[in-house]
């Protein structure tokens, strides 16, 4: 797997990553017609 450092923070992150952080409960309402279709 590679790694590339992530902006200023100094850490490493995979590049490859799911990217489905928004559609959690925690982070606020979610609109199931609004991120339909969104991940495969």
């Amino acid at each position: 797997m590679k790694y590339r450092p992530l902006g200023k923070t100094g850490m490493n992150v995979a590049e490859v990553s799911f990217g489905a952080w928004a559609i959690g409960g925690s982070w606020g309402e979610v609109d199931d017609e609004a991120v339909d279709g969104r991940a495969p």
